[in-house]
């Protein structure tokens, strides 16, 4: 059904439906710790995966063991060969159950392991580059405002490294730094005179990077009498995920550990009647976490360094993404896809040609609070695409909600730029309404643990 528009039209879409989700399904009984275990790892050649698949029929337990181990870390190259032997009535049926156990673990990886990269190129086209790494991370590069020219060489070489020291070598040649985007789902490329990837002391984590991007220390002195003196010391630390792994909620850092080269700790204690300082948040869980991390000065005698820093970032990833779709969103008037168990209502006035707003009511009716709280701080990943798949720029959302309701608002504009033969465009008019919705989550663990950091 199309609506007749002027310089302004909307359209309602409502959705209530039944619960249809186990709920524990949506919830992660216990949380898991990140490993450096891979995901992703290419050019491993075919007869190495086909030996493995022997060896899973080996006499000996523990050589059964390895190549399980190693198919594993191998990764999407070894999953039709694991496919195979685990359907085949011919093998035998430990080596079925190994196989199929190996193909479990490796799509888990793909969710929220690091991806492991195998390329090697010497002065080669940096879209080249750029592409070959898209191909392999599942990742969408944007360099549409900050254009790489296609003569502009780099090197890269990897053997299995982790996505992220894979973008630090590209981007410490190109002069960028990556800015996460479009949900944290794609990474913009900018020049940046303040990098945290290449620049700042950071740690590949899984598929998290960990940075310290500041050690601070001040005093503010309150004048109206309220507080008298206050000091403050501390780390700013950004946590950033690799575009695949969808961030539903992140915790501040959990500092375990934290002693200068003096000998002193450095572990916030209470202050009388204030108790512990606690964690300061900036940024958002989809575009980059910045943590201020609250630490102790010595009272005497303070040393030049923070010689070691340990905690914990607890994080909750978003799985089994459904996806929730209004096509012609100025015109239709019922949604193309259903999500069990949750109750959406959008509506979507055009306020000019190049102008959108979207308001969004979420009801949670009886999800489970890891799923509701999932949903909630991933809203704001709504996108208004055009014909090719062109998002519209989101310029910014606002509002809010308690309880069991959440409302707010989006305005999209049509001044995304792309590059084509070399005439900048705008995005074309929308023609669907997209939102990527975990249904269930997982807890997890990021450890941090830093060196010899400069004391202020």
């Amino acid at each position: 059904m199309k609506l007749n528009l002027c310089c302004r039209a909307a359209a309602i879409f409502f959705l209530t439906t039944a619960l249809g989700l186990d709920a524990a399904r949506g919830q992660a009984d216990d949380a898991a710790a990140l490993t450096s275990a891979p995901a992703t790892q290419a050019s491993v050649p075919p007869a190495r995966i086909d030996a493995l698949i022997k060896q899973l029929n080996s006499d000996e337990w523990r050589d059964r063991e390895t190549a399980q181990h190693e198919l594993v870390a191998i990764g999407a190259p070894a999953l039709d060969a694991l496919r195979r032997t685990a359907e085949s009535d011919e093998m035998d049926p430990e080596v079925r159950s190994r196989a199929a156990a190996a193909m479990a673990a490796i799509h888990a990886q793909n969710l929220d392991g690091p991806t492991l990269l195998s390329m090697h190129y010497h002065d080669v086209g940096a879209p080249q580059v750029l592409d070959a790494i898209a191909e392999q991370a599942h990742v969408r590069f944007n360099t549409d405002v900050f254009p790489i020219a296609p003569t502009r060489t780099i090197t890269v070489d990897a053997d299995g490294l982790p996505f992220w020291d894979v973008m630090e070598q590209v981007c410490t040649q190109l002069g960028v730094c990556p800015m996460p985007e479009g949900g944290g789902q794609s990474l913009r490329l900018q020049p940046m005179p303040q990098n945290w990837l290449t620049q700042a002391p950071h740690r590949v984590v899984g598929p998290f990077v960990v940075s310290v991007t500041e050690v601070h220390r001040f005093r503010t002195v309150d004048l109206t009498g309220m507080r008298g003196t206050d000091e403050r010391f501390g780390l700013q630390v950004m946590v950033n995920a690799e575009p695949k792994v969808m961030v539903a909620q992140m915790s501040g850092m959990e500092v375990t550990e934290a002693v200068d080269d003096a000998g002193h700790s450095l572990l916030p204690v209470a202050r009388p009647g204030r108790g512990v300082p606690g964690m300061f948040f900036r940024g958002n869980v989809r575009a980059g976490q910045q943590i201020d991390v609250p630490l102790q000065y010595p009272a005497a005698d303070a040393g030049k360094k923070i010689a070691r820093l340990r905690g914990d970032v607890k994080v909750a990833v978003g799985q089994n993404v459904e996806r929730f779709q209004i096509d012609d969103p100025l015109g239709a008037m019922k949604v193309s896809h259903a999500l069990p168990g949750r109750g959406i209502e959008v509506q979507i006035t055009k306020m000019s040609d190049d102008a959108f707003t979207v308001k969004v009511t979420l009801k949670r009716g009886n999800l489970p609070q890891e799923q509701w709280m999932a949903m909630t701080n991933r809203a704001f990943d709504i996108a208004l695409e055009d014909a090719d798949g062109h998002r519209m720029t989101t310029n910014g959302w606002g509002g809010g909600g308690g309880g069991d309701e959440f409302n707010f608002t989006g305005q999209f504009t049509r001044n995304l730029m792309r590059v084509n033969g070399g005439r900048p465009q705008k995005t074309g008019q929308p023609v669907r309404l997209v939102w990527d919705v975990p249904t269930k989550v997982k807890n997890i663990t990021v450890p941090v643990e830093f060196k010899d950091l400069p004391m202020p």
